[in-house]
């Protein structure tokens, strides 16, 4: 991946104890959420459980991995709830300001996760250099992550994507990227059919540009508090896009 030098983000402790970006001085975890419980809400939204009880592969995109939150519940319940013995899981993620391992597991600790349940995936984490790095895992899991701009990495992209996660940037200067139009017609091409996309992002700049690029017979919501997902099928252009959107009222956070 031909990209910039990285900038890496690393984790600043508040007086309180609270853990916050270096880059944006915000904290990881939103007030009075536990961060485990609203990923886990999260990609209960998209389906997955339902989808590997089946067999094939899964192929699932983050276009934000920040501290790992929903990567992490999405491999918990990979491990918890019934599979089928031939499913496979490929997840990629993308991150243009990563956090080293060490930063990560403070971080996920404070969320309410068991970091020695990652504790292998944690040790193999790669050194922070920009371009692509894959993490084979236990259970037939593979992991991608592409270190470094947003929009390259998508440009490099060809796989066809079961479930879409369009997620927050904890980056300086990201939101602009997510909110383009090249970015939203991109994630366009990449969905498979029957695709789900989840998004967490709310701000006006994305539903201005989602809108218009990926047309939905109810229009795009971004609420603030709950997960919704965005059914999405193959398109010869972004203007034949076939979205229908429907939200999980019943899904209740572990």
């Amino acid at each position: 991946m031909n990209s910039p030098a990285l900038e890496t983000d690393d984790v600043m402790f508040a007086e309180s104890g609270q853990t916050l970006s270096r880059l944006t001085g915000l904290p990881f975890l939103r007030a009075s959420q536990s961060g485990r419980s609203q990923a886990t809400t999260f990609v209960l939204a998209s389906d997955l459980p339902q989808r590997w009880r089946r067999p094939g592969l899964i192929s699932v995109l983050e276009t934000s991995l920040g501290f790992g939150a929903r990567l992490m519940a999405t491999l918990c319940l990979w491990r918890k709830t019934p599979r089928h013995p031939d499913s496979q899981l490929h997840y990629t993620a993308i991150e243009p300001h990563p956090l080293s391992a060490a930063d990560m597991r403070h971080v996920l600790q404070e969320a309410g996760f068991d970091v020695a349940d990652f504790q292998s995936l944690l040790s193999d984490w790669p050194h922070l250099c920009a371009g692509v790095h894959r993490i084979p895992l236990p259970e037939n899991v593979t992991l991608t992550l592409f270190l470094g701009d947003t929009r390259t990495a998508l440009s490099e992209l060809s796989t066809c994507f079961d479930t879409i996660f369009l997620t927050r940037p904890n980056g300086t200067g990201q939101d602009k990227q997510i909110a383009s139009v090249a970015v939203s017609t991109r994630l366009a091409w990449l969905a498979g059919p029957g695709c789900h996309l989840v998004s967490d992002i709310t701000f006006q700049s994305v539903k201005q540009v989602l809108g218009p690029a990926l047309p939905a017979a109810a229009g795009i919501r971004f609420p603030e508090e709950a997960a919704k997902h965005i059914r999405l099928k193959p398109v010869d252009s972004v203007a034949k896009a076939d979205i229908a959107e429907s939200v999980n009222d019943d899904i209740v956070g572990t």
